[in-house]
């Protein structure tokens, strides 16, 4: 099924018309003497996919946890404009899903289980599984192309089989902001492509994406990008921006280099100006200096 299709009766996204989905103030985190994250400053409003990169360690698995609200910080995260501590638990969880690098699963239940999960917040007690609910789970499911899956045991599944259905069950809450850690590490190169595509989809249909990923050139697909180096922010703006690119390098210390396309064709396949990617990052190979 075409990303399109899944969104087009997205209807359990419930509609928000402020400027900021999501944001956060004077953002810190301690972990024991350690200070993890140092005062960030973000605001994204609805619509927004921002990628988050930078080396191991910068903080960035951390500040997905902290706007979620799964650990204590300093400062204020907002979500929709009020205090995410003051969200009651169900309503949080409908207005915004987390993704993890680690998504927990129970071995011995099926692929459709697993996926039907991502519904719960809207279930109340003694209720019944409603057409909405069916839906949500089905075209999930056809999105990621786990339908054919659906009976099968978890323990049965390759590393990337199990991503799709963890990402699946996500998109089954519908939510109108997304958080997802590493979401294509076990993914091969033809579902990280589809994947790039049903984040724009999202983005189009009003959702706010934060990615934490590794892969410079799947983040540059985002329209924005924060830089995290030690914790602190050295870089938030436009993915196009060649002070952004600058800044890559700069973080990444020479080991990476990011260039222009001179055109809108790639690998030979011609591509419509608004998707084809209008920069690629390489890798560098260390001086002799630096390799001794």
């Amino acid at each position: 099924m075409h990303a399109m299709s899944f969104l087009d009766h997205t209807s359990s996204v419930e509609a928000f018309d402020g400027s900021e989905a999501l944001s956060c103030r004077d953002l810190s985190v301690s972990l024991g003497q350690t200070s993890v994250l140092k005062n960030i400053q973000l605001t994204l409003p609805s619509a927004q996919w921002l990628s988050v990169v930078g080396p191991n360690g910068a903080g960035k698995s951390t500040l997905l946890r902290a706007l979620a609200g799964l650990i204590p910080y300093a400062g204020e995260v907002l979500l929709r404009g009020k205090a995410i501590q003051a969200w009651l638990p169900k309503q949080k969880a409908q207005a915004l899903t987390w993704m993890g690098q680690e998504g927990t699963f129970v071995d011995d239940l099926s692929v459709r289980d697993v996926v039907c999960l991502g519904r719960l917040p809207y279930q109340k007690t003694w209720s019944t599984w409603g057409l909405q609910d069916e839906e949500s789970v089905q075209a999930a499911m056809d999105l990621t192309r786990v339908g054919g899956l659906q009976d099968r045991s978890m323990s049965t599944l390759s590393s990337g089989q199990v991503q799709r259905v963890l990402l699946a069950r996500a998109l089954s809450t519908r939510s109108g902001v997304l958080l997802l850690d590493e979401p294509i590490m076990a993914l091969d190169p033809p579902f990280q492509s589809q994947w790039i595509a049903w984040m724009r989809a999202l983005v189009a249909q009003g959702v706010t994406v934060v990615t934490v990923l590794h892969d410079l050139n799947v983040a540059l697909a985002a329209q924005s990008m924060l830089i995290l180096n030690q914790g602190e922010m050295a870089f938030w703006g436009d993915t196009k921006s060649p002070d952004l690119h600058r800044s890559l390098e700069r973080v990444f210390e020479g080991s990476v280099q990011v260039l222009e396309l001179s055109n809108t064709t790639v690998q030979g396949k011609a591509q419509s100006v608004t998707d084809a990617p209008t920069h690629h990052v390489i890798l560098r190979a260390p001086s002799a200096s630096k390799a001794l």
